[in-house]
């Protein structure tokens, strides 16, 4: 059986002892060690790449007090270029392409005992930014990328027994 995989790189950092905090990670996806035996999930002409896998992804995150009961927590992530066959040629075939690299925010904003003790209320906000992201096929199927949904807006409400 012929090995398939990648080598990651991650580097992370975390600050939590005292409000605000902080985080932030890299990572390399990167066929540059030669893990990956199954040549259909290289990018064909880019060496390294690997077909659908962002070349570099930085994620971050952090929470800051707005008062002692409500916090807004961020998580921005950062997805380098990316290959992928997104288009046919007209032949049946596709066409190799590099999709451009994209940025993700995501917001949430809690409050704590909401008016009532062990009363929580939220609302959040995924790709605040709307971005438009698509999930790229790693192999030359004639498959079209998915499309993701774009802004998403979505609330929270929990009471503890």
């Amino acid at each position: 059986m012929r090995r398939h995989g990648h080598a990651r790189l991650q580097i992370e950092y975390a600050h939590p002892s005292r409000p605000p905090t902080a985080r932030i990670s890299a990572r390399r996806f990167t066929n540059a060690r030669g893990k990956n035996e199954i040549d259909v999930y290289e990018a064909p002409g880019h060496a390294g790449a690997l077909l659908g896998l962002p070349q570099i992804k930085l994620v971050g995150g952090g929470a800051a007090p707005l008062s002692p009961n409500v916090t807004l927590d961020v998580s921005p992530v950062l997805l380098g270029p990316r290959f992928g066959y997104l288009e046919g040629d007209g032949a049946g075939g596709a066409l190799l392409e590099e999709e451009s690299p994209t940025m993700l925010l995501n917001t949430f904003l809690s409050w704590r005992n909401a008016g009532l003790d062990r009363l929580d209320l939220g609302i959040g906000v995924f790709n605040l930014l709307d971005q438009s992201y698509r999930v790229l096929q790693p192999y030359a199927g004639g498959h079209a990328p998915v499309p993701l949904d774009e802004r998403e807006i979505f609330g929270r409400l929990s009471y503890a027994f």
